[in-house]
C-alpha cells in the first residue's frame, strides 16, 4: 500500500481524498496547526467508471463494401461500429490505426439491431469513419476506436482493438 495514494480501491466506489493546500505527499506540517490531522481535510468525490458498450463492427474498402479485413494500399477505407457511454450517445468517436488518429466523428445514426438487442430505443450510436491507406505499410494493423462525452472528455476505449491487412 503506498501511504500516500492509499489501497487500489474498485471501479465502483467512493473515494475519500485527502487535500493538502501547498505541500507534497508525507509533508503534514501547518505552523498555525495544532496536530498534522489538522491540515488534512477529508473530501468524498464520487468515483466511477463510465460503462462503454459498443465497438468496431467492420473494416473495409470505401468502394468495395463487401471487401472486408483487406484493404489494397492507398484506398480509402472505413470503419463502421457502434458506441453508449453509460446508455447515451457519446460526442465523439476517434479511430486510431497503430496508435496513430487517423480520423474521428460526431455523427451518429441509429440501429435497429442495437434497440433489438437493448429492447429500447437507444437513439443515435452508430458510428462510421473513413481513413487514408496510402501511409501504412502492407500487412496488418490494428484498429482502436475511443469516445467521450465531450470537448475536454477523456476518451474511453471502446471494446477490442480490431486487425485488418493492407495489400497491393
Amino acid at each position: 500500500m503506498n501511504r500516500c495514494l492509499g489501497p487500489r480501491l474498485p471501479a465502483m466506489t467512493t473515494l475519500a481524498v485527502f487535500i493538502v493546500s501547498g505541500m507534497g505527499c508525507g509533508q503534514h506540517e501547518n505552523p498555525g496547526a495544532t496536530s498534522p490531522a489538522a491540515t488534512r481535510t477529508p473530501t468524498s468525490v464520487p468515483f466511477r467508471a463510465a460503462r462503454v458498450d459498443g465497438g468496431i463492427d467492420v473494416i473495409s474498402s470505401v468502394k468495395d463494401t463487401a471487401n472486408t479485413g483487406t484493404i489494397k494500399k492507398g484506398e480509402m477505407a472505413r470503419a463502421e461500429g457502434w458506441a453508449l457511454i453509460d446508455g447515451k450517445t457519446p460526442a465523439l468517436a476517434v479511430l486510431k490505426i497503430d496508435g496513430t488518429r487517423s480520423g474521428e466523428t460526431s455523427s451518429f445514426q441509429s440501429r435497429a439491431d442495437v434497440n433489438s438487442f437493448f429492447g429500447r430505443d437507444v437513439g443515435s450510436c452508430a458510428w462510421r469513419i473513413d481513413f487514408q491507406t496510402a501511409d501504412l505499410m502492407r500487412g496488418s494493423h490494428q484498429a482502436q476506436v475511443l469516445v467521450s462525452q465531450g470537448a475536454g472528455q477523456p476518451g474511453l476505449v471502446l471494446g477490442r482493438a480490431t486487425t485488418f491487412r493492407v495489400s497491393d
